[in-house]
């Protein structure tokens, strides 16, 4: 997700409302427009890449304890100068995401056609990834898990926030989850009150858990809000703000196919890096 500036503030679900049927008809004129002019491109260089997010974490070894750091935006500033300074094609192009923990990364330049360019992947991941710890504090460290073991439990991120009731939480309305933690983009929180607008209210989620020997059963959970309480399941871990669903991480590839008509390629292996290792470990091979 690149961080955009906007000159206007972004409407929010209930004052867009009146503009949906002229945003519809534009977006599938667009759509029509572009296929249009592109529909008999033929032999186009194939072009691809991939996006990785980051997880900014913080460790207090005295208190062991690990926490999530909110400094996506100072670090992304940091690189996103380092970046603009450098008189050679950067390695990297960096962006902030949804959460004020999270990084994006993906290759300064595309990768081509040619087979070879996947030996190119793994060292330029591990580029991207040196270039951010030289502006890590000491006691931080970026991951790529998909979640964070503690997301949403006491004391999860830092500079520590005090979660208080629901309401005082005015973007997420969440019980775990505090505004802060959502990058101070103002896309990426509008769009989180606006989902809550379009539910009318919290989501309802309840996974259930894993249980041992030190497991109550039932296993209950008791909050200060009637809802979350009539809402929240026996041996379940109770979520309720969609929240835990855009602070997740993740990885994928872009392709731009040589032909627009032939979608079949795109579709199977967009957003996937699965057939970029086994062509990875057979260049090797080659080489």
């Amino acid at each position: 997700m690149a961080s955009q500036a906007f000159k206007e503030k972004p409407l929010t679900w209930s004052e867009i409302q009146q503009f949906a049927d002229d945003v519809k008809m534009n977006g599938i004129s667009h759509c029509i427009r572009t296929y249009k002019d592109h529909k008999m491109s033929r032999n186009e260089p194939l072009k691809w890449g991939d996006e990785i997010e980051y997880m900014i974490v913080q460790f207090d070894h005295k208190n062991r304890k690990v926490r999530l750091s909110m400094r996506g935006r100072e670090l992304f500033n940091q690189l996103k100068l380092g970046q603009e300074n450098s008189l050679q094609t950067p390695d990297a192009l960096w962006s902030v995401e949804f959460a004020s923990y999270m990084l994006e990364s993906s290759p300064g330049e595309p990768y081509s056609g040619i087979l070879t360019s996947c030996l190119e992947v793994e060292a330029n991941m591990l580029n991207r990834r040196k270039e951010t710890l030289k502006h890590l504090d000491a006691d931080e460290m970026v991951l790529t898990l998909t979640t964070f073991p503690r997301l949403g439990c006491p004391d999860f991120i830092y500079p520590p926030i005090i979660m208080k009731d629901e309401g005082s939480h005015h973007i997420t309305h969440s019980l775990f989850i505090p505004d802060e933690a959502i990058i101070d983009d103002v896309r990426c929180r509008i769009n989180a009150r606006s989902l809550l607008e379009v539910r009318g209210r919290n989501p309802a989620a309840n996974i259930p858990i894993y249980k041992d020997k030190n497991t109550p059963s039932p296993f209950l959970e008791y909050f200060n809000d009637p809802s979350a309480n009539q809402d929240a399941m026996p041996d379940h871990v109770y979520l309720d703000s969609t929240v835990f669903g855009g602070v997740r991480l993740c990885s994928h590839s872009l392709l731009r196919h040589q032909s627009t008509v032939d979608t079949s390629l795109i579709l199977t292996l967009g957003g996937r890096h699965l057939w970029i290792v086994p062509m990875t470990e057979l260049m090797k091979k080659k080489v």
